[in-house]
């Protein structure tokens, strides 16, 4: 009978351990979930942090404004650069079917000035056929103030001033005689020259003049 009684308490026993040890088991299980159910919230509110920053309350990054098109240094897509000539040469034209041209600068006729008594001269030589040309036109086909402009050309050779070149205009004057009158004076321009200057050859020299018609 004594041990039915030992049996049965050493079976208690065991029993009680048994349940202490499962008990201890699912109270580590459950720490366990707390602490990873702690780090997933952590790790939670840190998104929701991160996220935050990007909203309307957030620090913003600059942005450009649309006025200001391309970012600096970043090439026009609408611009082309190439080669023409051993010269870089920007295209900006909208249509490029056909080849970049570049046209050599015409040659300088200024590259030097005569002297202002030798363009004096030249003037006063010019006078008297202006005056005799202008002569010709009738009062009636005149205005008030009639006047003659343009360009003579002169070259020099041997020091010898003459003039090879002559455009007219003259203004203030209408009808037939105006015709008349530039035509004169043109061929009187043709027919100055200035035996001697004290200048070097010289092909082409443009020179204005302006004179009140008579």
């Amino acid at each position: 009978m004594g041990l039915v009684i030992a049996a049965v308490a050493l079976a208690a026993c065991a029993l009680l351990l048994w349940m202490i040890v499962r008990s201890g088991g699912s109270d580590d299980s459950g720490d366990g979930g707390a602490s990873a159910d702690s780090q997933a919230g952590a790790s939670g509110d840190g998104a929701r942090t991160a996220s935050s920053g990007d909203g309307a309350n957030g620090p913003r990054l600059p942005q450009e404004s649309g006025g200001q098109g391309r970012r600096r240094g970043e090439r026009d897509p609408n611009v082309t650069e190439t080669i023409v000539n051993g010269v870089r040469v920007r295209d900006h034209r909208r249509d490029r079917s056909k080849p970049i041209v570049l046209h050599d600068p015409p040659p300088s006729t200024r590259s030097r000035r005569i002297d202002a008594k030798v363009t004096a001269d030249v003037n006063d030589r010019l006078v008297p056929g202006v005056r005799e040309c202008g002569a010709a036109v009738p009062p009636e086909a005149r205005s008030p103030k009639p006047r003659v402009q343009g360009q003579v050309t002169l070259a020099i050779k041997d020091h010898r001033l003459s003039i090879t070149g002559a455009t007219i205009e003259i203004t203030g004057v209408a009808g037939a005689s105006l015709e008349i009158a530039k035509q004169c004076i043109q061929e009187k321009a043709l027919a100055v020259t200035v035996p001697q200057v004290d200048e070097e050859d010289l092909e082409s020299y443009p020179l204005q003049i302006s004179y009140s018609l008579p």
